[in-house]
């Protein structure tokens, strides 16, 4: 079998009683599983199988794999979101947790996997002439998370491709996407060798892009406001002080609150956020939008960021209120009727002492277009 070869006697013995020897304190089963320091099974197959050496390059990229000496190196400060989160007992020995793997990183993980396949292929048995570690859709989608979620639009994975293959690889135009490996290069010389400026730079011109020519440019300042946090410190260190610097500053307060835009503080041990806060409230009034809420109300701008900050995920609930007419003046035959929910959707648990439009003798409501 497989296995046979994994120890110097030959395929695992099945053990019936304590006299039997087993076959070690290794493991069967993926061979990239990293729950164990190294798949003591593997290098046996390949030290007592010759017929087993061309796994060689198999076995190097698990046990490059399973190297987490060299993960904080490998690994982005920040999570995939922008934020530092800290680790630890105490306030002296809290650590950043890793995100995501950096750019070089991925790149390096890609020209590894990609090398690996081409031995394989070269050294094993014709049943591996066309071993797949990384098939071409995945290579596809790879590109695409790279290019237009990371924001790196110099477009490194073809020409990995073909650098480690040999062969092109088959990437469609990208009528959207107008920068490329030329203006990476340039901005990368413009911007010298700070590089978390020139990530930030970057990920600024391919968000612009992302929204260039769209009518309604929705959602830009929150995606560029996200951009500018997640790159708010000069470097890892510079970010572990600061975020260390917040842990002990919330460990010291004493009462918790609120702080408004004319700098009075609501201080007390609970803050309670009520219905008619409008959180990043925004109003729209034809093409034109403002930052307000109802009859001229402000929008809680600042508290919206808060919120953001200690992790919790913002969406927008859309009111849609229409302009209010005469309903005389209105010939609802000509309309669409739009009847309400079925059930209808309460915002309460005291619905059975409320009234309701849909209890109403009222008509539907009508839907009709101006033109």
């Amino acid at each position: 079998g497989m296995y046979q070869g994994a120890s110097a006697d030959g395929e695992c013995p099945l053990v019936v009683d304590s006299s039997t020897p087993s076959c070690g304190n290794s493991r069967f089963g993926c061979w990239v599983c990293t729950v164990v320091d190294k798949d003591r099974s593997m290098e046996a197959m390949i030290k007592n199988d010759e017929e087993k050496v061309w796994m060689t390059p198999l076995l190097e990229l698990r046990n490059d794999l399973g190297d987490f000496s060299k993960e904080k190196m490998r690994r982005d400060y920040r999570r995939m979101n922008g934020r530092v989160d800290l680790f630890g007992k105490d306030e002296e020995n809290l650590a950043i947790i890793r995100g995501p793997y950096t750019k070089k990183a991925r790149e390096y993980w890609l020209r590894r996997v990609l090398e690996t396949q081409t031995l394989v292929r070269q050294l094993g048995p014709e049943d591996f002439r066309e071993l797949e570690l990384i098939s071409m859709p995945e290579l596809q989608e790879i590109r695409n998370l790279w290019l237009y979620q990371k924001h790196e639009f110099d477009d490194c994975l073809p020409t990995i491709f073909q650098e480690v293959t040999g062969q092109g690889f088959p990437k469609p135009i990208l009528d959207d996407h107008p920068l490329g490996a030329e203006d990476w290069q340039l901005l990368r010389q413009v911007c010298g060798e700070d590089d978390e400026f020139f990530e930030l730079q970057t990920s600024l011109l391919d968000i612009e892009r992302e929204f260039c020519g769209m009518s309604r440019r929705a959602g830009i300042y929150d995606r560029l406001e996200d951009r500018l946090k997640a790159n708010q410190f000069k470097n890892e260190e510079e970010a572990l002080q600061i975020r260390r610097d917040e842990e002990r500053r919330l460990r010291d307060a004493d009462e918790f609150g609120v702080e408004t835009t004319l700098d009075v503080q609501f201080l007390g041990t609970t803050v309670i956020i009520t219905t008619g806060t409008f959180l990043r409230g925004l109003m729209h009034v034809g093409s034109n939008q403002q930052a307000g809420g109802r009859a001229g109300e402000a929008a809680a701008m600042g508290l919206s960021s808060s919120l953001k900050e200690i992790g919790l995920e913002l969406s927008r609930l859309k009111t849609g209120t229409p302009p209010r007419l005469v309903r005389g003046s209105i010939d609802f035959s000509k309309t669409e009727a739009q009847p309400g929910d079925e059930p209808i959707p309460y915002f309460t648990y005291w619905k059975d002492d409320l009234f309701h439009v849909e209890h109403s003798e009222l008509p539907p409501t009508g839907f009709g277009r101006s033109n």
